[in-house]
């Protein structure tokens, strides 16, 4: 026998799905209903205070089972969490009144936006490409009306070779952030 595990986190990346938090909602269901794949596993709700909403994320039920097993606590991360907190207090910073973030990591491409204190939009996409990266983004850019004149776009991450310049091309202002 080794050292008894009395905390242990664990750190997932697995999709999340947002709800305002004076929404009501059965997390199994609209997760179910809103991502395929992940009928089988448990879903964990967090709620985002600073962002206003609740976050559903799903954990494989082995792997938390056998954490139990061996540790008398334990705590679930989703990785994009603590990345959309930090990108919302970048939209604080900024001199744009609108600006659309970018985070790359692990072969995806996370977009989110905030307005008026809320998110307004989130969504992931595997990336295959430079030419699909470009597709998705400059599309959410049109969807939310952005203007490539006035508004920001903020990379972060892991951001693919060529990427900021293909992108240049469309939006005036194209700027790396660090988080």
């Amino acid at each position: 026998d080794g050292i008894p595990c009395i905390h242990a986190v664990l750190k997932v990346s697995t999709p999340v799905v947002l709800i305002p938090v004076e929404e009501e909602f059965d997390p199994e269901s609209t997760y179910d209903i809103t991502i395929k794949g992940y009928k089988y596993d448990e879903k964990l709700v967090k709620e985002i205070s600073l962002l206003d909403a609740v976050a559903i994320y799903p954990l494989n039920k082995d792997l938390k089972m056998v954490v139990e097993d061996n540790c008398s606590e334990i705590e679930v991360e989703n990785n994009i969490i603590p990345v959309w907190q930090t990108l919302y207090k970048n939209y604080f910073k900024g001199t744009q009144d609108r600006n659309l973030f970018v985070y790359f990591y692990n072969d995806v491409m996370n977009i989110c936006y905030f307005e008026q204190h809320r998110f307004r939009y989130a969504n992931s996409f595997s990336m295959q490409n430079t030419d699909n990266m470009l597709y998705y983004i400059l599309y959410v850019w049109k969807q939310l009306g952005m203007n490539k004149d006035t508004d920001a776009l903020s990379l972060c991450g892991e951001i693919p070779a060529g990427l900021h310049e293909k992108l240049s091309k469309f939006i005036e202002e194209v700027k790396e952030c660090v988080l």
